[in-house]
């Protein structure tokens, strides 16, 4: 897939691949609930992929059934915590879920035209595009305690939020004046991917 602009490609590319390893390694280190750091780890590891296709192992389809897998896992545990609210951890990667399937299962040229279909490509594109760019806006609004339910004190303690233990978050969080850098780095690729599509 790719921008088709290698100057974005490639840097966008390599910081989704440093993004996913970075939750990779919060979930094996036990530093996250391993299920959401996992998910997160998916995502940077398929938009890298999105952005470097020729450097990808995994073949689509492949990609296609883990984030079906995490989009029916997180909406789950949307529903089951009453109101099927979409905000917080699992409503972001239920979301996050559903873009990485949009982007691996739209058609690349139905945004071309005046189509009905490519109409609806461009809506929902543009409809996650700014549901991503809403969360730069809060990451950066609300630095430390950005995308850290009440619910996790564990991770809510590691980014320094609410129920820390310390006011300030451990450097291994990546954690830059308060602000998950890994996260708005995916938040940021995907909505130059999305606004790309539409």
């Amino acid at each position: 897939m790719g921008l088709g602009v290698m100057w974005l490609d490639v840097p966008f590319g390599v910081a989704c691949l440093l993004a996913g390893l970075h939750h990779l390694g919060l979930a094996v280190g036990g530093r996250a609930p391993a299920v959401s750091a996992l998910a997160y780890a998916l995502m940077g590891l398929g938009m890298a992929s999105m952005f470097l296709p020729a450097a990808d192992p995994v073949p689509p389809p492949v990609w296609v059934a883990v984030f079906a897998a995490s989009l029916v896992w997180f909406g789950v545990g949307v529903v089951r915590r009453g109101g099927g609210s979409l905000f917080g951890d699992a409503g972001h990667h239920v979301v996050g879920a559903a873009a990485m399937l949009f982007m691996l299962l739209a058609d690349p040229h139905a945004t071309m035209g005046t189509s009905g279909s490519g109409l609806l490509t461009s809506a929902v594109a543009l409809a996650l595009a700014a549901w991503f760019l809403s969360d730069v806006v809060r990451l950066l609004a609300h630095p430390v305690t950005a995308n850290v339910p009440a619910a996790e004190p564990a991770v809510a303690a590691a980014m320094g939020g609410p129920g820390a233990a310390s006011p300030a978050a451990p450097a291994s969080h990546a954690l830059v004046r308060g602000v998950p850098v890994a996260c708005l780095a995916m938040d940021t690729a995907m909505v130059l991917m999305l606004v790309v599509m539409a």
